[in-house]
């Protein structure tokens, strides 16, 4: 049985969009009260994706990754153990190798460090000569880490999608849409959206190109499907592209993953990586070391990436 919604509405959309009465009054009972805004939600396209540059601390960032790289300074990841944070990982280290940074990363063990910023962890990179620390999916509540990271010289770039207290960590920026005053329109992109904004934003300062970047559409759909965020917006458009990525140009590890969860890669859809490879994917950093999991993401091997896979599953 469908909702009710406004006959006159109903009608007008399903004249205009050129669509079935009932698909019509799902979206007019849904919210969707204009033409343009329906055929938008119909018809993702890479024309709705804002400026990653609306974030009023884009500059900051892209200011101080550009020196990183002119100096070859060390710079960490440092992700969360969830599918969110393991592919937002995932993507910024593909990237920030392919543009020529000296980078690693980290993922805390959940058992043992809990979510966000570990001091201890970050005392260690700072004895490894790490001096610049890139947060992915966290960070925007840890003020006494980041404080503690400040004081031995190490500068945070916080990029997260949480919200955050009142006050906020005295990092060097932060990308986070929910922060007041960040200046980013869509407050509904997962850590693995915020961390798509930076790669674009750092690949165009950097004369990077934007097609590869195209590639890590697939991560950027496991990271935002699984996180269940509204797929609205530039979630749903980032989601569409990164379907196509999945279903035709499958990196090595999720072909493991689908493998091993009997996953149909020409059907994967928002069920399918919601229900069957996003909690393999999620596995390993519930019940111990996510580590391995950005490994599988990023290989070429099959045989580690089955290896990999069957220890998830």
């Amino acid at each position: 049985m469908l909702r009710p919604a406004d006959p006159s509405l109903v009608r007008q959309l399903a004249d205009e969009l050129h669509i079935e009465h009932a698909l019509a009054q799902v979206l007019a009972a849904r919210g969707f009260h204009r033409v343009a805004q329906a055929y938008a939600f119909l018809h993702p396209s890479r024309s709705q994706l804002h400026d990653p540059c609306l974030f009023k601390a884009m500059p900051v960032a892209l200011k101080r990754l550009k020196e990183a790289l002119e100096k070859g300074e060390e710079v960490l990841l440092y992700g969360d153990y969830d599918v969110d944070g393991i592919t937002s990982t995932s993507l910024l280290l593909e990237v920030f190798q392919r543009l020529g940074f000296k980078v690693s990363y980290y993922l805390p063990r959940r058992l043992e460090e809990g979510y966000g910023l570990s001091i201890p962890a970050l005392q260690s990179a700072h004895r490894q000569g790490v001096s610049l620390v890139v947060t992915v999916d966290c960070g925007s509540k840890d003020i006494e880490a980041v404080k503690t990271a400040n004081e031995l010289g190490l500068d945070i770039i916080i990029t997260d999608h949480h919200r955050a207290d009142e006050v906020l960590p005295p990092a060097l920026c932060i990308l986070n849409p929910h922060v007041p005053g960040s200046g980013y329109p869509d407050t509904g992109l997962c850590g693995a959206g915020v961390a798509y904004k930076l790669a674009l934003a750092l690949t165009r300062e950097l004369g990077g190109s934007e097609e590869d970047l195209e590639n890590c559409l697939d991560l950027v759909a496991l990271g935002t499907v699984t996180d269940v965020v509204p797929m609205v917006g530039e979630n749903r458009v980032l989601v569409h592209y990164g379907l196509q990525k999945l279903r035709q140009q499958c990196r090595v590890g999720i072909q493991a993953l689908m493998e091993i969860s009997q996953t149909v890669q020409e059907k994967v859809g928002l069920r399918e990586i919601a229900f069957q490879i996003g909690p393999r994917l999620n596995a390993l950093g519930r019940l111990g070391d996510a580590q391995a999991a950005v490994r599988l993401l990023l290989t070429g091997q099959m045989e580690e990436a089955l290896e990999i896979a069957r220890l998830m599953n």
